[in-house]
């Protein structure tokens, strides 16, 4: 399996932070509509005062602010690249409206697909490159599937979780006029989470710069940590 049919599926960012009281206040939270919707996000829901969501339907995006925490949701997205490039200036600017100068939390989480024929194939890849074949022993049970996994790390300050799966994704095809068509693709994920805590808001750049680079460096590590050569 090549590695470029290994492609980003999701891409999230959260951020946590100690209640932010200015937030429901009028003057602030039309100043973020304002900016937000003009910009990028032509739909939004402003209904709860502590709550504030935007939307971009054609790229699959969402971007919601809450009394402690924002949380940027981009379903397929293109690159992490032009994520962080987009998300940068509007996470600072709402922080600075909110009046936050350091996050409790930064997470960015990122979810890789390769595709397979099966769920039985997925399991049979983990078990054989990742875990131990000798772990489906036929006088133990008849079958196995759905192995994980997973561990956690620290490089330099930035920690992260990395976890190992399968899932399936349904797709239903067609309209109320046509006929429905149900596909089912059967992926090998790789949940890849990297955060770290206590961060001023000034360094948030530098640790999307760290996140990235380690991102970048996701097919290479996993092609050399299996035991056969998987993706490559």
């Amino acid at each position: 399996m090549k590695v470029k049919d290994m492609r980003l599926g999701k891409a999230v960012i959260e951020i946590r932070y100690q209640e932010a009281f200015k937030l429901p206040t009028s003057d602030v939270k039309y100043k973020i509509v304002d900016k937000m919707v003009h910009k990028k996000y032509p739909n939004y829901n402003i209904e709860q005062p502590e709550n504030l969501s935007f939307f971009n339907p054609e790229k699959e995006l969402q971007f919601h602010v809450g009394i402690n925490r924002i949380l940027i949701d981009w379903d397929q997205p293109s690159n992490l690249s032009e994520f962080v490039k987009m998300a940068i200036p509007d996470i600072n600017f709402i922080l600075k409206e909110i009046n936050v100068h350091q996050v409790d939390r930064v997470g960015f989480r990122n979810f890789y697909l390769a595709p397979f024929s099966s769920q039985q194939e997925v399991t049979d890849i983990l078990f054989k490159n990742f875990i131990s074949p000798k772990l489906k022993q036929p006088s133990f049970a008849d079958t196995y599937f759905s192995p994980q996994v997973g561990f956690s790390g620290k490089k330099g300050k930035l920690n992260f979780n990395l976890n190992l799966r399968y899932q399936q994704e349904q797709i239903i095809h067609g309209s109320n006029t046509t006929l429905l068509q149900n596909t089912i693709n059967d992926y090998l994920v790789t949940d890849f989470d990297c955060y770290q805590e206590n961060v001023k808001q000034t360094k948030l750049e530098t640790f999307f710069t760290h996140s990235k680079d380690m991102n970048n460096g996701l097919n290479e590590y996993i092609n050399l940590a299996q035991k056969d050569d998987v993706y490559a």
